[in-house]
């Protein structure tokens, strides 16, 4: 048993003291004052308790890319950022497409991690958008459906995937972008240094195919890393039809504009392309208004070889479950006045709603003990990380708010950057 006592928990504008009482892997008492002498005790004065972060939307490289991040780097990566669930993408090396590989990396990932380890299923085989995968089947060992990194550009297979996906009790996460070519952001950069840009058309045509179709088909659809205004515009008004649609953006969305480009460093590459600063401004409106539901980071690891390519070469990707949480209350709570609860549900009670689950993402009597300490004025400066990539758009910035410990299904997994995994 663990006693967490004089933690503040956020009630809704207010921060309140508690003690929370935690016995085997549930959140067994919150309340104003707890003694037993029987339990572990962490002083938690002067720390926010908060629902371990969900991140829906991650790529661990496994299998097929290990030299860039493993099961293992990735729980240290994201017990320090106060990550407890991950979802993770479907495109590894071989994609995972069928029931059994599905089967074969829920295993290894429980023997290999104590995070919580969710899936996507691709949405058809081998991801090349033609033949849908078994839904049936695959439902069982996943959370959602998705080709990410491809866009399914067939709108009959789309559609199809749609209402077999709401048969079974998944929802299908769109990467919206409806071609493949160019490098950076479309604009004044790519302009000036002459190369190859991806326009925003790329994204909004998509989303706004996809939104039709959900609308058309009365189907859950989730979109994911939105970059554009005009994709949060069109999300906006889709919701009035279509209430199942949901949306999530990344922290390099609403931190940075592709004038960071400038210098053509690869660490700030990635796809969708950073944008303009009207598109980041409408990311954070689209964010503060809830038309954009979750933040997610798309964690792509690369090493340092494949990243220190010329911008053309690079891989497009960044990682992010050690600065989510720090960047997001840097810009939006400190920078934009966010409310705090608002900034912590959209990585925490918003995703949950998103892929389903039911006993995590709040704090709450009988939920499951996934909790993070957080100290919401610690300054710090991002120099290195526990990943086994560095392609960090965040690299030696100082960001405030920090993840101190991690409690993982009842148990103290991190806790002052020492691991007990």
């Amino acid at each position: 048993m663990i006693l967490l006592k004089n933690a503040f928990l956020i009630k809704g504008e207010k921060l309140e003291k508690k003690d929370i009482l935690i016995s085997q892997n549930r959140i067994e008492k919150i309340s104003d004052k707890i003694n037993n002498k029987k339990t572990k005790i962490v002083n938690a004065k002067g720390l926010i308790a908060i629902p371990s972060l969900i991140d829906i939307h991650v790529h661990s490289r496994v299998p097929g890319k290990e030299d860039a991040e493993d099961f293992f780097t990735l729980t240290k990566a994201a017990l320090s950022g106060g990550v407890g669930t991950v979802v993770l993408m479907p495109n590894t090396e071989p994609a995972t497409d069928n029931p059994q590989i599905l089967k074969t990396l829920i295993k290894k990932s429980k023997k290999e991690s104590c995070l919580n380890i969710l899936f996507s299923s691709a949405g058809t085989k081998n991801r090349e958008g033609k033949y849908i995968v078994n839904v049936k089947e695959n439902s069982r060992y996943s959370v959602s459906f998705t080709d990410d990194g491809a866009w399914i550009k067939d709108s009959c297979v789309m559609e199809k995937l749609l209402v077999l996906s709401d048969k079974y009790g998944k929802k299908v996460f769109s990467h919206p972008q409806t071609n493949y070519e160019g490098f950076i952001n479309e604009g004044k950069i790519s302009k000036r240094l002459n190369i190859p840009g991806i326009n925003r058309k790329t994204e909004y045509m998509a989303v706004l195919r996809d939104c039709i179709l959900s609308i058309i088909t009365n189907t859950p659809l989730h979109l994911q890393h939105i970059s554009v205004k005009e994709s949060v515009e069109i999300i906006k008004e889709a919701k009035k039809l279509n209430p199942k649609i949901t949306a999530e953006t990344a922290p390099h969305y609403f931190c940075f504009t592709e004038d960071k480009l400038k210098d053509l460093n690869a660490d700030f590459k990635m796809n969708p392309p950073l944008r303009t600063e009207e598109d980041r401004l409408a990311v954070i409106k689209g964010l503060k208004d809830r038309t954009i539901d979750a933040i997610a980071t798309d964690h792509a690891p690369h090493t340092a070889a494949e990243k220190s390519k010329p911008i053309d070469t690079a891989p497009f990707g960044v990682i992010g479950l050690e600065t989510m949480l720090s960047a997001s209350i840097t810009e939006l709570f400190i920078k934009n006045k966010f409310s705090l609860s608002l900034v912590i549900s959209l990585m925490t009670s918003n995703p949950a709603k998103i892929i389903n689950i039911k006993d995590r993402g709040i704090i709450k009597e009988g939920y499951i003990a996934d909790i993070s300490l957080i100290d919401i004025r610690k300054k710090w400066n991002v120099k290195s990380f526990y990943s086994k990539s560095e392609n960090s758009p965040f690299k030696k910035m100082t960001l405030t708010g920090k993840n101190i410990t991690s409690i993982i299904n009842g148990k103290i997994r991190y806790e002052n950057d020492r691991f007990f995994i």
